[in-house]
């Protein structure tokens, strides 16, 4: 759609709606069924590709592109906000259908009035992702930071909270100027120039055999590492959990076509991996929409702009140990005891040491114990549950979060000796408060220094200036999706594990990277 001409929408929608010529907008009631059908259809969708996901899982055939997809599926506070998204974007589609059959317009919103748009925006649960929320009633808000990060800045009370939409310091280039992504349209040139297809340019760019990667003489891969454990600490961007298209219902796993949220990825015919050509393209899935962004921009009155949503608070507070949502945060407690633990598995423990819960899914994800013992009796080890749910990505991020577990609870029963009269809520939220202050160090004095050397933490953050409500901290895409990305350049093919003199470990060997993926079993003793 023209780009100019949506703008121009968008401020007679804002400042001169009451000025509209009321007999040529739609009915209430058309609104109200179109909103039904979107809830249906997306619910439907989201019903499909559970059902399919857990059943793939249940069966061990879910390949890498489920459990990537699954990896990113959105849980709790995040799957309501994804799912409202989802429910007005595809109101509007909709709506746009219907004005396209009766070549009313080219753009529904036209054709609704604000107090319509809001209608829609209440009814689909957008309108709650943008309501400030009341701080009056969060408990020792002057104390300590809340789980989500909402309230901590009480002039702009959802500035870095988690589900809110990533920050953008460049603007977006999308095809068509607002929700499409370049290469959406395969006939569209770029610059005069055809786009080339992706896959192409990560086999020419990032291949790179086993033998080829060198260790650093200084680094160890634990910078790596704790790299990727900060980035779970700032950044995480949903996908719409759905592998069926909403307008058409095609199974993106089973078509290359390009239809919301299916953008698969062409496979080159001279590809190494794919010699037979049986497969023609990769299942990938857009990440979710944010409310009020893309088609549903203008009733915020933002820009006509799809914007991604950032599911993890902007803040190094450690929120990977203990969620990001209140409802996260309560799950992972010990509260059978008024000792402000955190869980831990009641079955196994590594000599005496606390090991992570398990997770109660019915389908595990971490089925991998009978793969590599070749032993079909074996018993499988679930995948392990904390603040983040990329704990199982690989053993040595498995390792940090365990080790972490045992800090906070160690601090807990240490502040517990020294302060007899604390309840279990102030153990735990004073040892949360002191872990986040660990880490806080840690990644600025230690991590940072070695990332960018002095000279640019002598002129960039030789000094803390203070706390200023004025300043949004929210991580902006770029980071999340470009800058901090600059490591998976250092991730080495092996992951090692030495003994106590730096050798070797003869009980549990290194493991190749590849098979370090969603294997708790390698945790576990």
């Amino acid at each position: 759609m023209n780009w100019p001409l949506h703008l121009l929408v968008a401020g007679l929608l804002l400042c001169f709606h009451s000025q509209a010529n009321a007999g040529s907008r739609l009915s209430r009631s058309v609104i109200e069924r179109a909103v039904a059908k979107a809830k249906a259809n997306v619910d439907a969708a989201y019903q499909y590709s559970r059902t399919q996901s857990v059943d793939r899982v249940k069966r061990q055939a879910a390949s890498p592109a489920d459990i990537l997809r699954l990896l990113k599926q959105p849980v709790g506070p995040t799957r309501v906000a994804v799912r409202a998204a989802d429910y007005m974007n595809n109101a509007l589609m909709f709506i746009s259908s219907m004005t396209r059959r009766k070549k009313r317009s080219i753009n529904a919103t036209d054709l609704i009035s604000e107090e319509d748009l809001e209608v829609i925006a209440e009814l689909t649960g957008c309108t709650p992702q943008h309501r400030a929320p009341s701080c009056k009633t969060t408990p020792n808000l002057n104390r300590f930071r809340t789980a989500s990060s909402v309230c901590n800045n009480r002039q702009n009370t959802r500035w870095g909270s988690s589900n809110t939409p990533f920050t953008r310091w460049l603007p977006a280039e999308y095809q068509d100027n607002a929700t499409l992504p370049k290469g959406w349209d395969r006939n569209l040139r770029v610059n005069n120039e055809m786009l080339p297809l992706v896959r192409e340019v990560s086999n020419h760019i990032l291949r790179a055999a086993n033998s080829r990667v060198d260790s650093d003489p200084l680094y160890t891969h634990l910078v790596t590492i704790f790299g990727q454990w900060t980035d779970h600490d700032l950044s995480f961007t949903p996908h719409s959990p759905v592998i069926r298209s909403f307008s058409n219902g095609i199974d993106c796993e089973k078509s290359c076509e390009h239809t919301e949220p299916c953008f698969p990825i062409e496979i080159p015919r001279n590809d190494s991996r794919f010699t037979q050509h049986s497969e023609k393209c990769m299942p990938f899935f857009r990440s979710a929409p944010a409310c009020g962004s893309g088609n549903t921009g203008y009733l915020f009155g933002q820009r006509n702009v799809r914007q991604q949503m950032n599911t993890l608070t902007a803040f190094i507070d450690v929120g990977q140990v203990y969620g990001a949502d209140d409802v996260k945060a309560r799950f992972l407690r010990d509260l059978t005891s008024d000792k402000g633990l955190l869980k831990v598995n009641p079955e196994h423990t590594d000599n005496g040491r606390e090991l992570l819960p398990f997770t109660t899914m019915d389908a595990n994800l971490c089925a991998t114990r009978g793969r590599i013992t070749n032993d079909s009796n074996a018993r499988e080890v679930p995948c392990f549950l904390a603040g983040d749910d990329r704990v199982n990505e690989n053993i040595a991020l498995t390792s940090l979060h365990t080790l972490l577990l045992r800090e906070h609870n160690r601090l807990a029963r240490a502040l517990a000796k020294l302060n007899p009269l604390w309840d279990g809520e102030r153990l735990y939220q004073e040892a949360r408060k002191i872990m986040g202050g660990y880490f806080q160090v840690i990644t600025f004095r230690d991590y940072l220094f070695h990332i960018v050397g002095p000279d640019f933490i002598a002129r960039q953050l030789s000094t803390y200036p203070g706390y200023d409500e004025a300043v949004d901290p929210s991580i902006s895409n770029v980071f999340a999706t470009a800058a901090y990305r600059f490591a998976h350049l250092m991730v080495q093919p092996t992951i090692s594990r030495l003994d106590e003199n730096y050798r070797e470990n003869q009980e549990f060997p290194s493991v190749l990277l590849h098979k370090a993926f969603f294997t708790p079993v390698e945790n576990h003793p």
